[in-house]
Parts: C-alpha cells; sequence; structure tokens
C-alpha cells in the first residue's frame, strides 16, 4: 500500500517501492524513508549511512548493528529485519531471538512488520492496525491499542478508534469486542467481521457461533450477506431470515435490500442502497466500506463485483480483476458480470459485449475506450481507435498494434522490440496482465512491471532498473539510463548511482561498479564475484569459487555458499536452510519456524493451524482453507471452487460451472 508521497515505481509485484524519499520492500510495505537501495531481493539496502551483512540484509543503519542472528540489535533511527522490513524507527534493542525487546516509538513483530510506531502500528499483513499508542503481547501481535487490545488470535479484542484485523481489513471503528473466536462481539459504532465486511452499525453481539444476534441500524452475517437493516433477524442457518424491507429467497441470500435485488445465483443484480454478493463483499455502499482484500469497496454510488472489488464508484466500474470495466451505471448479469455500463451489455457468455466508455476483456485487460464489440472470443474487437487482438491483449490504442505474441508494439510513440518488450512508450496502455504499462512516459515490460515513469524505469524482473531518461535494449533491458549504458549483454554497464542489472540486483551504488555480468561489484566495503555473489564484507573472504568463505563464525558448503552463520546455514542455493529452529525447502526458502512453515515461493504455508497455498493466500487458518486462487475454500461448512465461487455453504454445491447449485 502506498506508504508515502512522492516520485514513485512499483516492485515487483506492482507495489510502490519507492516514493520519494520513501520504498517499499518486496510486500510493499514501507521499508524505508529517505535515501534508499535495494538488496539482492529488492529489499531496503542502505538507508543513509548504512551497510549490508552477507545476506545483504541492513547490518547497519546510522547508529544500528545486527547480533549473533544478524538481526537489528541497536538501531538509531532506523533499520530493516531479517525480511527486509522496517524494524525500528527511533531507539531499540534486541532480545535474544533479535526480536524488539524494547524500542523507542517503533517495533517490528515477529513477521518484521511494524508493531508500534508511535500512535500507530500494522497488523501481521503490514496494514494499518491502529492510531494511537499499542504494546505487543509475547506472540507479538497487539495486545493494547490505544483503548483497543487483540484476542490470542490477534483480532480487536477491544478497541477505542480503529484497528484492522488479521487482513488487514477494518475490525472495528468506535468502541468494540471480540469473542473467543475474533469475531465482533460488541459495537460502539462500525466494526467489521472477522472477513473485513460491515459487522455492525449501532449496538451489536454476537451468538455463540459469531452472528449477528441484534444489531441496531445494520450488520452483516458470517457470509457477508446482509443480515440486518432496521429489525432482523436470522434463520437456523444465520441467513437474514427478515430484514427491515429486505427478504432473501430460498436460498437464504439477499434477494432485496432497499432499491437492490440478488439474482438466483445469489449475484448482485441491481444495487440501490447496499448488499453484498455471495462472496460477502460490499456490493454497493452508502459511502465507503473495504472488501476482503483491503480495497475500497463502495464510495457513495460504488458496487463491487463477485471478486469484491470496486465495480462501481460514481461513475465508474472494475471488472473482476478490479480494473476498469466501464464508467456509466452498472448492474450484473445472472454470472454476476457487468451486464450493463452505459450503453454496455453482455453476449451470451455474460462478458461485456458492448461498452459505452470503456470495458475490460475476460482478463481484465484494457478492451476499449469508447465503443466496443466483443468477436467470437469475447474479446474486443474494435474500441475507438483501440482492438485487442485473439488473445485479449492490446493490439491497437492510437497508434499502437501488437506483434505476433500480442505485446504491446506500438503505442503512441511506444514500440516494442522483437521479444515484445516495452521499448519506448509515449501515452497509455496494459500490458498482458492488465497492468498499467504505460501513464504519461510511463511503461511496463511483458510482466506488467513498472518499465519506465518519466526518469525511472524498471527491469524485466519489476526491480529499479535506473534514475534519468532509459530506453530498453531488444531483450527489454536497460539500454540508457541517464548517463548509463549497458554493455555488449545489455547489462548495465555504469549507472550514475543507482541502478539494477537483469536480475534486479543492485549494480552499482554511490562507489559500486558492476562486474562482466552487470552484478554488483563493489558497494562501501563490499565486493561481488563474477557470479554478483558478495566477494567481501568488512572481515569477509571468497573461497576458491569467489563466494563468502567465511564471515565471523560462517563457512561455506562445496559450492562456497554460505554453509553456517551461529545456528545459521544456508542450502546450495545461498538461501537460508536453518536458523534455530528453521529451516529451508529445497528452494532455501523458510520451511519451519516454530510452527511455522513456507512454501516454495517462501510465503507462510503453516502457522499454528493456519497455512497458504503456493500463491501466499490464505489456504488454512482453524477450518478455513483456500483454493488454488487464494478464496476461502473452506471455512466451517463453507468452500469455494477454484475459480472462488461458492462451492460450499451449509449444504451448497456448485454446479459444473461453479455456479451456486443448492444452499
Amino acid at each position: 500500500m502506498v506508504e508515502g508521497v512522492g516520485r514513485a515505481a512499483l516492485d515487483s509485484e506492482g507495489l510502490v517501492e519507492e516514493i520519494g524519499r520513501a520504498a517499499l520492500d518486496t510486500e510493499g510495505l514501507m521499508g524505508e524513508v529517505g535515501r534508499a537501495a535495494l538488496d539482492t531481493e529488492g529489499l531496503v539496502e542502505g538507508v543513509g549511512s548504512a551497510v549490508l551483512n552477507t545476506e545483504g540484509l541492513v547490518e547497519e543503519v546510522g547508529r544500528a548493528a545486527l547480533n549473533t542472528e544478524g538481526l537489528v540489535e541497536g538501531v538509531g533511527r532506523a533499520a530493516l529485519d531479517i525480511e527486509g522490513l522496517v524494524e525500528g524507527v527511533g531507539s531499540a534493542v534486541l532480545d535474544t531471538e533479535g526480536l524488539e525487546e524494547e524500542v523507542g516509538r517503533a517495533a517490528l513483530d515477529t513477521e518484521g512488520l511494524v508493531e508500534e510506531v508511535g500512535r500507530a502500528a500494522l497488523d501481521t499483513e503490514g496494514l494499518v492496525e491502529e492510531v494511537g499508542s499499542a504494546e505487543m503481547d509475547i506472540e507479538g501481535l497487539e495486545e493494547e491499542v490505544g483503548r483497543a487490545a487483540l484476542d490470542t488470535e490477534g483480532l480487536v479484542e477491544g478497541g477505542r478508534r480503529a484497528a484492522l484485523d488479521t487482513e488487514g481489513l477494518v475490525e472495528e471503528v468506535g468502541g468494540a469486542a471480540l469473542d473467543t473466536e475474533g469475531l465482533v462481539e460488541e459495537v460502539g459504532r462500525a466494526s467489521l467481521d472477522t472477513w473485513g465486511l460491515v459487522e455492525g452499525v449501532g449496538r451489536a453481539a454476537l451468538d455463540t457461533e459469531g452472528l449477528v444476534e441484534g444489531v441496531g441500524r445494520a450488520a452483516l452475517e458470517t457470509e457477508g450477506l446482509v443480515e440486518e437493516v432496521g429489525s432482523a433477524a436470522l434463520d437456523t442457518e444465520g441467513l437474514v431470515e427478515e430484514v427491515g424491507r429486505a427478504t432473501s429467497d430460498t436460498d437464504g441470500l439477499v434477494e432485496e435490500v432497499g432499491s437492490a435485488a440478488v439474482d438466483t445465483e445469489g449475484l448482485v443484480e441491481e444495487v440501490g442502497s447496499a448488499v453484498l454478493d455471495t462472496e460477502w463483499l460490499v456490493e454497493g455502499v452508502g459511502r465507503a466500506a473495504l472488501d476482503t482484500e483491503g480495497l475500497m469497496e463502495g464510495v457513495r454510488r460504488a458496487a463491487l463485483d463477485t471478486e469484491g472489488l470496486m465495480e462501481g464508484v460514481g461513475s465508474a466500474v472494475l471488472d473482476t480483476e478490479r480494473l476498469v470495466e466501464g464508467v456509466g451505471s452498472a448492474a450484473l448479469d445472472s454470472e454476476g458480470l457487468v451486464e450493463g455500463v452505459g450503453s454496455a451489455a453482455l453476449d451470451t457468455e455474460g462478458l461485456v459485449e458492448g461498452v459505452g466508455r470503456a470495458a475490460l476483456d475476460t482478463e481484465g485487460l484494457m478492451e476499449g475506450v469508447g465503443s466496443a464489440v466483443l468477436d467470437t472470443e469475447r474479446l474486443v474487437e474494435g474500441v475507438g481507435s483501440a482492438a485487442l487482438d485473439s488473445e485479449g491483449l492490446v493490439e491497437g490504442v492510437g497508434s499502437a498494434a501488437l506483434d505476433t505474441e500480442g505485446l504491446v508494439e506500438e503505442v503512441g510513440r511506444a514500440a516494442l522490440d522483437t521479444e515484445g518488450m516495452v521499448e519506448g512508450v509515449g501515452r497509455a496502455a496494459l500490458d498482458t496482465e492488465g497492468l498499467v504499462e504505460e501513464i504519461g512516459r510511463v511503461a511496463l515490460d511483458t510482466e506488467g512491471l513498472m518499465g519506465e515513469v518519466g526518469r525511472a524505469a524498471l527491469d524485466t524482473e519489476g526491480l529499479v532498473e535506473g534514475v534519468g531518461s532509459a530506453v530498453l535494449d531488444t531483450e527489454g533491458l536497460v539500454e540508457e539510463v541517464g548517463s548509463a549504458a549497458l554493455d555488449a549483454e545489455g547489462l548495465m554497464e555504469g549507472v550514475g548511482r543507482a541502478a539494477l542489472d537483469t536480475e534486479g540486483l543492485a549494480e552499482g551504488v554511490g562507489r559500486a561498479a558492476v562486474d562482466t555480468e552487470g552484478l554488483m561489484e563493489g558497494v562501501g566495503r563490499a565486493a561481488v564475484d563474477t557470479e554478483g555473489l558478495v566477494k567481501g564484507v568488512g572481515s569477509a573472504a571468497l573461497d576458491t569459487g569467489g563466494l563468502v568463505e567465511g564471515v565471523e563464525s560462517a563457512a561455506l558448503d562445496t559450492e562456497g555458499l554460505m554453509e553456517g552463520v551461529e545456528r545459521a546455514a544456508l542450502d546450495t542455493e545461498g538461501l537460508e536452510e536453518k536458523v534455530g529452529r528453521e529451516a529451508l525447502d529445497t528452494e532455501g526458502l523458510m520451511e519451519g519456524v516454530g510452527s511455522a512453515v513456507f512454501d516454495t515461493e517462501g510465503l507462510v504455508e503453516e502457522v499454528g493451524r493456519a497455512a497458504l497455498d503456493t500463491e501466499g493466500l490464505v489456504e488454512e487458518v482453524g477450518r478455513a482453507a483456500l483454493d488454488t486462487e487464494g478464496l476461502v475454500e473452506g471455512v466451517g461448512r463453507v468452500a469455494l471452487d477454484t475459480g472462488g465461487l461458492v462451492e460450499e455453504v451449509g449444504r451448497a454445491a456448485l454446479d459444473m460451472e461453479g455456479l451456486v447449485e443448492g444452499v
């Protein structure tokens, strides 16, 4: 999330990596505010006067140093933890585990997220947990926030002004408390349930199942359906039985609420005042609310699609990928897709057939701006002066066209090289992932990462490639950046003060230079061998392979990678294999930490009874699990299919199309 304001670039996730004097880590959390560079993982490498350890993590920042675990032991003003997240801002000391024992006005939890910062703190996802003062319990969860506290699950147990749940969604605004399940038990003015949906506005309490038992003005049940508007009661399944002027259909889905109604599939068919779809997301809200992804669900006349993304804001609508689907008025068909947007309608597949001013194809790519019609593949065939090819990629926008791979070949003054990577862009277009490829002088590479913004650009991994005026070579790598140029391999040879190589690694910072592979050869007292690995840092030395041979008590394995540092060791890839009770999988990612396990992507796979899928989305939490798309697959008696549609809700099941067959 945008932590700062200024000029910006995106990281490999399309999150703001740098804004003015701010930068984000690989999770898009504020990694640093000042002058910064990124390490090999795209984490803040230096802040002010900084030095990195052999892992490229902040070893020294201002008056900072690391303990035997390489964690920030004492920090003057700023430092990062082992994940490159903001460890401390103020004064800090770490305990024997390298966790913040005592911090001036700031500290991080065991995940390196902001645990407490003066009058603000983040939850375990790095989202704003609280504005006030805070303390953490022994688990690093918010124990006290202003007059708020979290239960054993880290959910808001008792709060004063505002706090987020474990998903970073607004858990409470007013006076609130959670029951033993972490569900909203009592709400003063407004709060969200464990899904971040509006639980109550007025007075509220939950029954033994954590469902809204009695609510003054409005509340949602655990499925996010309108549980009550005015005076309400729930049936034995906790579904809306009676709601003011609202009623539910035979499946307990909200059929009518105010001027809103839901079709037979429980998807929002019409939105007037407010209602939720089958994904428990706010489909239409008076002024504002967040969905389960923490995205703005409703602002004034706004509504969300079946994915809980902003479908309509004023005269705007997003498709299921939260990209701009249309501008005008909107409604969903029986598939939950935008049926009408301005002069738009859906074809027999429920996809946008014709859109007044703007819409996206099934991939969330810009389908049209003007008038649009879809071809036999339901992709935009012609939109104003724009069209998509058979793959739904931007074929023509202004003077733009796509190459044989469907990548943007020309857009305004832009063109792609033989690999379909953005070589130079004039105005605007989207890449194959539907990410902003270009705005003004901005462009993205084939991964949809920011390739060039004004005088800034990212490499093919979306890391900061250069600052100056940039051009990409035939491989889509930075060919020229300000006074920079690439060698015969298209790697950055020399770039003013900072730039990244083809892997997004820091190529040159200050007195740094790049070797024949374009990797960081020297930064301050650091140097890299021909493979771009740390050649020397402080008292470090390399073995015959040019890899770090010894750093304090560290040693390398037969591959010359760091085998042991105190109780730490790296696998054959040089990734952390063991640290205390930690171990890495075959990919060198953190496999086990306490009762936690990471998947092959290094995302939390298991924490207590929680686990993530290979995409790092919540796969399991208690009895909950997500499908391969990271949607709720099983929560109690609820489950989604692989498309994220409701597969099971009580007695519910989906048909072959993943639509609700029976509930």
